[in-house]
């Protein structure tokens, strides 16, 4: 077996292979070698056996290899590690040495064995190796390379043995596969995902780069996996019993892909955000083609100058970068990413640019607090929503919102007048619901405060909302033709005035920030609804504490969108935190404390979390009986949720009955043909369905259509009477009327696709008319509605409601039931098998 290296040896090898560029090497060689020649002459030739042999990490598992009668080390193919044959090398690196190798026992599978490279065990590489162990070890994430075993071969060298992965570097993976930018995002967002994992496991990576994601298809997806944490660094406590081997003056990780403090003089000082600008790099990369410093440039620089490029020089835009390059390369770079230049720099410019270089911030504490933070705006900027990475304006915000929503351009006049006047009565209400409680101001202080905030509220709503909605459109408006504003583009601009205008007035600007997120709920737009809402909880903690009754209702409406953007769990901790607070402030039987409890009920319903919700909505009910009598609203809310939550456990029985009940009260109150009726009817209908009373729930049904027929034609109203249509359909199906369902859902994915495209409900009817085509025999374009709908909900699931995860299941039991019918069996098993594997409620 070859002597150990000594320290300074591997140091300074470790430190070379990682220097692209020949030049580069000769000059940092020269200056850690000094006038040793000896020294020198050792590490090239290491260097050079290690370029002969190919980098592992520069190269996905799979690829050719040099031929396994090249090694001659101690282990070679065909030697038995444990429970492993080691087959083929894959990959050799600065440390380790990569096998395929067959696996005996306790199960058979093919795997990869990483092993300490043959004069490479001194105490500093070894100690290396075992963090790396350690460090995949604790992770467990379907974009991390998996770890299932480690031990040490009978010499004493360590070993770890992980999946193998067979892909390709991911820059590599997206040109060849030709993958337009949108396509290159989603795969980074799930690689940010994946690092956000490494760092709340307490692991730092340190050497991100494109050869350590790599990219492979199953079943026609594109996985990426991030692999390689041999240079990790734990943020928590030591990963190892040994001592930490990376000296002051040592730069770990690959130089066009390291932060600036990394190449600094105290490169110990790194945190997951040196990861995070590493991201960054490889966003850039995938973008642009090319790194943010040029690879030439940087391999022909001597080490020090490297180090002073990253810490002083600033990188162009990646719009910069592409629209400087020759108009060749420009035109290749475009090609490779389904587009023409033009349209590439026109992509890049904007949102992109503002994304990369938040994450390039040479000032850690100016990039993205987190790699999850990181794929966040990401997300948003895919989904056409602001990032966080631009500075906001209001014509920013306005385009934003009206790319999204173009299916709701109205007459604004109207509109935004009803709007503006529901808006205006929620913070009225808002701003009186006020307690005798308030200590510190007195009535009279505390009249002459809602007064001046009324005042204040309704001019802005007035000017600044309604005065520019009902308005032309300027003449500069960069969104297509049409001639007015819609009420979301008047919601953006006038969102973007809301800071300078009541700069110094904080509960002015809490009042507004609420009233706009609550009408921000009304379209649907919970993300920028969370936006205003937050600020606004915020705002009135600040200045009136958590407990105020101003701020729980902030409170409230943040928590309904915080459920509708799918953070449920925080909607449920906000919510609990409201009922604890008013409970101690009015007691457990007041009005308010009662409504804040079936607030927290619902969340819990919405989360799927029935354990919790029944229990306290039979409560609830009870002391809604006993404080309100049983023919008050207040307690026939709590009927309706309690009717609804045994319809989601299959007690159809005592949920019929139930809503037979409230019905009966409802009509009593209201007359049978008042619009609060449809909605508790539409669900009994649903109830009616599911317990197979088909003709109980035709009657239901058709009823309520008759009813929305009378009703005005708002978004709203249209995507109820989509509804209604919708679930018409689905009972025609179930009666096997294929036929008469056909035009009806045709109707409804119609509607939805006018007035919210995006809604996860939208979906589940092009699902269902699928089905119907398929009971036509009308199967080719059967199985496109049937893929269409499936994916449209799979894609929402996060953001769905308890009942709509089940209809998601429902969507996927039709998809294998046309394959089955149209006989296509392996299909059917896939499906399935997708089927089996996901998690349907109960």
């Amino acid at each position: 077996m070859p002597s150990p290296l000594s320290d300074d040896v591997a140091a300074i090898f470790c430190e070379a292979i990682e220097l692209r560029s020949a030049d580069a090497r000769a000059v940092y060689l020269a200056s850690a070698c000094g006038g040793d020649d000896a020294l020198r002459r050792q590490v090239e030739l290491l260097v050079a056996a290690h370029l002969r042999a190919g980098d592992f990490l520069d190269r996905p598992p799979g690829d050719p290899a040099e031929p396994t009668a090249a090694w001659a080390g101690p282990e070679a193919p065909g030697t038995v590690v444990g429970p492993y044959t080691l087959l083929e090398v894959i990959g050799r690196g600065g440390m380790g040495v990569v096998y395929v190798a067959d696996q005996a026992a306790p199960v058979r599978r093919r795997v990869a064995v990483k092993l300490i490279r043959p004069g490479m065990d001194t105490q500093e590489v070894v100690a290396r190796f075992e963090a790396e162990r350690q460090a995949l070890a604790v992770m467990d994430h379907p974009h991390i390379a998996k770890v299932f075993d480690a031990g040490a071969t009978a010499a004493g060298r360590p070993y770890f043995v992980m999946e193998l992965v067979r892909g390709l570097p991911i820059t590599d993976y997206c040109d060849r596969a030709g993958l337009a930018p949108p396509a290159r995002l989603k795969l980074f967002a799930l690689v940010c995902r994946a690092v956000q994992h490494a760092h709340q496991k307490g692991v730092i990576h340190r050497d991100l780069k494109p050869s350590n994601v790599l990219v492979a298809e199953h079943d026609g997806v594109a996985v990426p996996k991030v692999i390689d944490f041999g240079v990790a660094k734990a943020v928590g406590p030591p990963l190892t019993n040994g001592p930490a081997y990376t000296r002051l003056a040592e730069v770990v990780g690959t130089p066009l892909y390291m932060a600036p403090e990394q190449a600094g003089p105290n490169s110990q000082d790194v945190d997951t955000r040196a990861d995070v600008y590493a991201l960054g790099v490889l966003l850039y990369e995938l973008l642009t083609g090319t790194t943010p410093f040029d690879c030439e440039a940087v391999g022909r620089a001597a080490l020090d100058e490297v180090r002073r490029m990253l810490r002083e020089d600033d990188p162009p835009r990646p719009s910069t970068r592409v629209s400087g390059l020759g108009d060749g390369e420009r035109s290749g770079v475009a090609v490779r990413r389904g587009v023409d230049d033009r349209r590439l720099v026109r992509l890049l410019r904007g949102d992109l640019d503002w994304v990369a270089m938040k994450a390039l911030e040479k000032d850690r504490g100016r990039r993205y607090e987190s790699a999850g933070a990181f794929a966040a705006d990401i997300e948003r900027h895919l989904a056409d929503e602001p990032v966080e990475a631009r500075p906001v304006s209001a014509w920013y915000r306005a385009r934003k919102a009206a790319r999204r929503n173009r299916p709701l351009l109205v007459t604004a006049g109207l509109v935004a007048a009803a709007l503006v006047a529901g808006t205006a009565v929620s913070v009225w209400q808002a701003i009186r619901a006020t307690e005798a409680q308030q200590r510190a101001e007195t009535a009279e202080q505390r009249a002459a405060t809602d007064a001046a905030i009324a005042r204040e509220v309704n001019t802005f709503l007035q000017v600044d909302l309604l005065g520019q909605a009902a308005g032309a459109r300027p003449a500069d408006h960069e969104i297509g033709d049409e001639p007015y504003l819609t009420v979301k583009e008047a919601l953006d601009r006038a969102s973007a005035r809301i800071g300078l205008r009541f700069r110094d007035q904080p509960l002015v600007e809490a009042a507004v920030r609420t009233a706009i997120g609550e009408a921000y709920n009304r379209l649907y737009a919970h993300q920028l609804a969370v936006f205003q809402l937050e600020r606004a909880v915020a705002l009135r903690t600040d200045h009136l504490g958590a407990g105020h009754p101003d701020t729980q209702a902030s409170m409230t409406c943040l928590a309904g969108a915080w459920g509708r953007v799918g953070r449920f769990q925080d909607a449920i901790d906000l919510r609990r935190q409201i009922v604890e607070s008013r409970q101690a402030q009015l007691g457990p039987d007041n009005p308010a404390a009662l409504a804040c409890g079936v607030y927290l009920a619902d969340a819990y319903r919405v989360a799927g979390q029935w354990e919790s919700s029944t229990p306290l909505l039979e409560h609830l009910f009870e002391k809604h009986i006993a404080v309100f009598g049983p023919a008050h609203l207040e307690t026939l809310g709590v009927m309706e949720s309690l009717a609804s939550q045994y319809e989601h456990l299959n007690r159809f029985d005592e949920s019929m009955a139930m809503f037979e009940k409230l019905l009966n009260q409802l009509k009593s109150r209201f007359g049978s043909g008042h619009p609060s009726i449809n909605h508790p009817t539409l669900t009994f209908a649903r109830v009616c369905q599911r317990a197979g009373k088909l003709d109980q729930a035709d009657r239901l049904i058709r009823n309520v259509i008759e009813q929305q027929r009378k009703l005005d034609d708002a978004p709203g109203r249209r995507a109820d009477k989509a509804n209604a249509l919708g679930w018409l359909a689905l009972n025609l199906q179930l009666q096997g009327q294929p036929d008469r369902a056909n035009p009806l859902v045709r109707e409804a994915v119609a509607a939805f696709e006018k007035v919210r495209p995006e809604y996860p409900r939208r979906f589940y009817w092009e699902s269902l008319l699928g089905d119907v085509l398929r009971a036509k025999k009308q199967y080719p374009e059967a199985e496109t509605h049937l893929l269409r709908g499936y994916q449209g909900m799979k894609e929402r699931e996060k953001v769905m409601l308890a009942f709509e995860r089940r209809q998601l299941s429902e969507a996927c039991e039709r998809v294998v039931h046309f394959y089955k019918e149209t006989g296509q069996t392996e299909k059917a098993c896939e499906w399935q098998a997708k089927l089996s594997s996901a998690a349907r409620p109960k």
